[in-house]
């Protein structure tokens, strides 16, 4: 992810904003370095989303991203593997709406944070009602990850406002269009004030 706002965006960087969702089949060898550079950077979190990995090797990566977030004050999101997250003392989870629906009550309480990817206005109110604290909104733009689907485009997401989430940004339409201009996929919503 870009360390410079657009400038018609805003006139402050606020690298605190972002989340980094990671395809370490981007990054070529050193995917470790990169999270490492990035981290630096200080995103608001680094979304762990090697979802293709089986949970073995999820999990020992995970471990090392952890380590290297944890470094530099930046919050680890992991995807998908529940029970890694839970043994690795993970504060964070992401996890597609199906597998959101299977986490009974005592899971959910070991995360501050539970979020979950959310395609249709219905799966972001299912998320809320399940207890998510943020949902990811997608995907809003082209991409090649999602070759052949259409984007639903910026009309899915002004088309209604998420009931209980509000958007990371203050200014409604600022977001939309710095989002298109820096190539986003994904738009990003939370429960509250904080996240």
């Amino acid at each position: 992810m870009p360390g410079k706002a657009c400038s018609p965006c805003s006139t402050t960087t606020y690298m605190s904003d972002l989340i980094c969702i990671t395809n370490r089949t981007l990054c070529g060898t050193n995917f470790l370095g990169q999270i490492r550079k990035i981290a630096e950077a200080r995103p608001y979190a680094i979304l762990l989303r090697e979802k293709d990995l089986p949970e073995y090797e999820y999990r020992a990566l995970a471990g090392q991203v952890l380590a290297v977030c944890r470094t530099y004050g930046v919050r680890c999101i992991l995807h998908t593997f529940t029970e890694t997250a839970m043994r690795l003392h993970a504060d964070a989870l992401h996890l597609p709406m199906h597998l959101l629906r299977d986490l009974n009550n005592t899971q959910k309480a070991r995360f501050s944070r539970l979020g979950a990817s959310c395609h249709s206005i219905s799966d972001a109110e299912e998320a809320e009602a399940l207890g998510c604290t943020y949902i990811t909104a997608g995907h809003i733009f082209a991409t090649d990850c999602k070759k052949g689907a259409p984007p639903r485009g910026l009309s899915f997401l002004r088309r209604r406002s998420y009931p209980g989430l509000r958007h990371r940004r203050y200014d409604r339409e600022k977001p939309f269009s710095c989002a298109a201009r820096r190539g986003c996929r994904k738009l990003y919503y939370e429960r509250g004030n904080v996240l």
